[in-house]
């Protein structure tokens, strides 16, 4: 079955200890230019460039444990269009609940 559509909605999730974002800024209170990440997932390349301003902006505001969400519209020759960052805090794992004998 073949179906058509429009452009493919990509989300990429990346845990913010995994991948050094802070290593594509430049020193303040130069301007950053537009920095272009390349990503392998799972056998497939992406590229996606984000404006240096936002990119910036986003790095700073990372702390451990956040999940960094890539996502954009998935483009010709893997390349993905619109892209944007959204930082998520990791979930806190739930209280342990003891048993209670009865």
């Amino acid at each position: 079955m073949k179906i058509a559509t429009g452009l493919a909605k990509v989300t990429v999730p990346l845990k913010s200890d995994e991948v050094d974002f802070a290593s594509a800024l430049v020193p303040e209170p130069q301007p950053q230019p537009d920095v272009t990440l390349r990503i392998d997932a799972g056998g497939v390349s992406l590229r996606v460039t984000f404006k240096g301003k936002n990119f910036r902006k986003s790095v700073k505001a990372i702390t451990p444990g956040m999940f960094v969400v890539i996502q954009g519209k998935l483009g010709s020759g893997g390349e993905l269009l619109e892209a944007g960052i959204i930082l998520q805090p990791s979930k806190p794992a739930p209280p342990e609940v003891e048993a209670v004998a009865q």
